[in-house]
C-alpha cells in the first residue's frame, strides 16, 4: 500500500461510501485504511472526527 499525505486534488469524483473505525491513534487508523482499499479495490481517505465526551 502506499499512504500519502494531502493534499488531495479536487475533482468531479463523488463519494461511494464510507466507514467508521474506531482506532486509537492515526498509524492504527492508516493500518485499516490499507485493508479495507485492499478489500474494495480503490484507495480511502483518513479524516480524524472530534472524540464524544465521556459521559458519567
Amino acid at each position: 500500500m502506499v499512504i500519502t499525505d494531502g493534499p488531495y486534488v479536487e475533482s468531479k469524483e463523488f463519494l461511494g461510501g464510507f466507514a467508521l473505525v474506531d482506532v486509537p491513534d492515526d498509524d492504527t487508523a492508516k493500518v485499516w485504511a490499507a485493508k479495507i482499499a485492499d478489500a474494495c479495490g480503490w484507495p480511502h481517505e483518513i479524516r480524524r472526527f472530534k472524540p464524544q465526551p465521556k459521559t458519567n
